[in-house]
């Protein structure tokens, strides 16, 4: 009877444990939501006031040190997978007083920041969509086309997962390596209408970075880097960049939010060649060394 009622006793303990620690995830969660909502204000883009900016830091804090699970990679992949909307970041500018912010027409007031994250493919497309109404509109003589155009930046990178060519740190990591390949600007609106429509406002362009520049941006850190995601469930995605310690907030949102009614350009196969992923790992009989599975 003794070794029954320990035996329960350490059932109960940990499941109260578990509904404890669920509870503090749920509360630290809900509490980033409510901070970047009130810090982050509507028209100023993904940027918060210096204060703002210790609130929903701190939220971060909160929520990564209450959550138990940490993403391990490449066995988690599939949950940063998909269209994400960024809600905050650190490496931003911060808004300007309001009362200037009235007065002075602002680019950032009409940007939006996506980051479409494609497992299958290796592919992470950070997508910048601005909204030039508010500037043009007080410059008419750039001409109406312009203020009805809206301009799409992708910046398409390759991802690796850090340690993966090297067999037993798999599953061990929650670091990407990104490397900028391709860049897309496309135009959207205006029409016929836009000015030198075959040259400078072509409706599409797109740039394929050569290998040595690859190689190059890769040892530079320029459009590469490594990043931590910290915390990801179905709403919400925590990044940290490891070398600048770039904190961003991201919020899970559909293709249709990123690009409108337009199909996406980032779903057709990219001309560069990509890293596939590793075969399987399995162990031989007898040996304690891993190897690949045919």
């Amino acid at each position: 009877p003794r070794m029954w009622r320990t035996l329960l006793l350490g059932f109960w303990l940990a499941a109260t444990d578990g509904l404890s620690a669920s509870r503090d995830v749920s509360s630290a969660r809900a509490q980033l939501l409510r901070v970047v909502g009130q810090e982050v204000r509507p028209g100023d883009s993904v940027a918060a006031t210096a204060s703002g900016s210790t609130a929903v830091e701190r939220a971060v804090r909160d929520l990564e040190a209450s959550n138990d699970e940490a993403l391990l990679f490449p066995r988690d992949l599939m949950t940063i997978d998909g269209c994400w909307r960024l809600a905050y970041t650190n490496n931003a500018p911060r808004p300007p007083p309001r009362q200037v912010a009235d007065l002075v027409p602002s680019l950032a007031a009409s940007t939006t920041a996506f980051q479409v994250v494609g497992v299958s493919r290796r592919r992470i497309v950070n997508v910048v969509s601005v909204e030039p109404a508010a500037i043009v509109g007080r410059l008419p003589w750039l001409g109406p086309a312009l203020a009805t155009t809206a301009v799409r930046v992708e910046l398409d990178h390759v991802f690796s997962v850090e340690g993966e060519d090297r067999m037993r740190q798999m599953a061990a990591t929650n670091r990407l390596a990104i490397s900028l390949e391709t860049v897309r600007r496309v135009l959207t609106g205006g029409g016929d209408d836009l000015p030198l429509r075959d040259t400078l406002f072509r409706p599409t362009l797109e740039l394929d970075l050569p290998e040595p520049l690859v190689r190059l941006n890769a040892l530079l850190d320029f459009g590469a880097g490594v990043f931590e995601t910290t915390y990801c469930d179905d709403e919400i995605r925590v990044s940290r960049g490891v070398r600048f310690r770039e904190l961003r907030v991201f919020l899970k949102c559909g293709e249709a939010d990123v690009f409108g009614g337009e199909a996406s350009t980032t779903t057709t196969p990219p001309t560069t060649t990509t890293t596939a992923p590793p075969p399987p790992v399995t162990f031989d009989d007898g040996d304690d060394e891993l190897v690949p599975s045919d």
